[in-house]
Parts: structure tokens; sequence; C-alpha cells
């Protein structure tokens, strides 16, 4: 039995890459292998699976960039790094997110800007700030933090972001860049797959020629995800659309769904079938006890970002 995702976000280690140039968050990860998943609230697991600890790591990377930074700001001409984070409205989960970004910052050496905005703000006005942020030197990344209220038009807010400050890697430019091959590299790469990334590799797990399945095809996990594995040098990576994804909770009792005629255990095999012979396994859909233990090979790397609202 698959345990469920990450429910909470705790020990948050959103850290710094190469200075100030990339922004991530590993604390959120987990991956774990042969072929059973656990959540950062499950039991101990004293089994065969192997527990690759993703806090472990964020910690020990926030060091690193700590000191990296540290090294840069001695010279003579070294500018101190700046974040900014922009804020509307008064949701519990964006305050603490964003208050956890600053304590990292500065955790790190960087300076961090927090502008909040009331709820009832009016575009122009959000604009307004979004540029004032793109034109001071002392910031270099600018994060607008999601979801907005819904009189905003959130495309419009992102594509106002410099793109060389856009630190979660959201606007078309560094998306484009991202997805295409060769030299055109975005200026940042999205937190949670660059922090999957990372984790893999530092616990030394391969993705060339390896085969790969990611469930869901959000623009912050699943697609940029696919990218970046594909990049790596994966023989083969295969997004679950998230239409998919939701026929498999309809047709999982976990969800109350049934399935009811040799059809759906047919459309069920053939959405499950690349999930099921994938050596690296991504589950990215936002919701708890998606993927069961059958859908696993033995011998499978399982990538948990384990973010949901439950």
């Amino acid at each position: 039995m698959v345990t469920a995702q990450a429910r909470r976000l705790r020990d948050f280690g959103r850290v710094v890459h190469k200075g100030w140039y990339s922004v991530i968050d590993v604390s959120r990860t987990h991956v774990f292998f042969p072929s059973r998943v656990f959540s950062a609230t499950a039991e101990p697991w004293s089994g065969r699976a192997q527990l690759l600890d993703g806090r472990l790591h964020a910690a020990r990377w926030k060091l690193e960039i700590a000191e990296s930074i540290a090294r840069q700001t001695r010279t003579r001409f070294a500018t101190t790094p700046g974040l900014a984070a922009v804020v509307i409205g008064d949701r519990p989960d964006s305050l603490l997110y964003v208050r956890r970004k600053g304590e990292a910052c500065e955790q790190a050496g960087m300076r961090f800007f927090y502008e909040h905005l009331p709820g009832d703000v009016e575009q122009q006005t959000v604009l307004d700030v979004l540029q004032r942020l793109n034109a001071d030197k002392q910031i270099h990344g600018i994060i607008l933090q999601l979801p907005v209220p819904p009189q905003l038009n959130e495309k419009h807010l992102l594509e106002c972001i410099n793109p060389s400050k856009d630190v979660d890697g959201l606007h078309p430019n560094n998306v484009g860049r991202l997805a295409m091959r060769g030299i055109w590299r975005p200026a940042f790469l999205p937190c949670a797959p660059l922090g999957c990334m990372e984790l893999l590799r530092r616990e030394n797990i391969p993705v060339r020629n390896k085969s790969v399945a990611i469930i869901g095809d959000s623009n912050v996990v699943g697609m940029p995800m696919s990218w970046l594995l594909r990049d790596a040098g994966a023989s083969s990576v295969t997004v679950i659309h998230s239409r998919g994804v939701q026929y498999l909770k309809q047709t999982s009792s976990h969800f109350g769904g049934l399935i009811s005629c040799a059809y759906d255990v047919n459309s069920r095999d053939n959405v499950l079938r690349p999930v099921r012979q994938a050596d690296i396994l991504v589950a990215a859909v936002g919701c708890a006890e998606v993927v069961k233990a059958d859908w696993v090979k033995l011998g499978a790397t399982v990538v948990d970002v384990g973010i949901n609202g439950s």
C-alpha cells in the first residue's frame, strides 16, 4: 500500500543555486526505491526500500550556497543578491510560504524584499509594483506568489516580470528556452523540477538511458520536469496528461471510483503501461495516494513531489 504524499510544507529549504541565479526547493521532494513510496509523515520503513532524504540535501545545499555568496560578497565590487516576493491577499499558506522564503534568504546571506498587497488590489497597481522591482538594481530575482485573486490577470502579471529576474521560470521567454534544445537556456528554472534533478544527482541515481514516466502535466512541475529529464539523457519521457490522471482517479476504489466493464480495465491498463515500465516515476499531481504499489516495478526510483492541499 502506498502512503500519502507529503501533506504539508515543513522545514522549508528553499535555497539558491550557483550564487543567486536559480532558486530551488528540495525540501519538499522525496525519492525512494525499489517499489514503495513514503511521505514525510510516514512510519519508518524497515524493508528493502531506501529513503533518500530531500530535507537533508536541502540543508547541505543551503550551507554551500551561503558559503558561495559569502565568498562573492567579500570582493570589492560584489553585490549582495536580492530577492523580492510579491504577495496579494492574506492566504495563510501564501503568507507562510513567503515568510520562509525570507528566512531562507537571510540564512543564505541574501537581501529579501517583501511586497504585500491587499486582496482587492487592481491590476494596474500590481503591474506598477512589478515594473518598479524590474528597474531596481538591488533586486536580482522576483517571485509573484500564486495563485492571485480572481479579478487579476495572472498571465499578464507573469509576462510583466523581467525574464532575467523571473525566479519561478514562468515567463514565456524562460519556458520557451527550457523547452528548446541546445544553447537557448532559461535565466531561471522552476524550483520543484530543479530540486528533483539535484536530488537525483546528489544520490547518484542515473537518468541517462532510463525510461521515465511523469504523472501530471502542470506548467510548474510536470512539463518542465519532462524537459529537464529529456536534457539529462533519458531514453524516453512519458507525461501522463491531467485527463489521464483524472481517469485513474475515477477508476480507483480509493477515490470512490468503479471499473464497470472490460473497456475500463483496458483503458486503465493503457494509461498505466508507461508508468509500470518506468525506471524513474515522478508523481506530480497535487493529490495524496494516487500512486499504487502495483504501478511501480521492482528496482524503480519514485520521486514524490509531495504537495497537495489536504
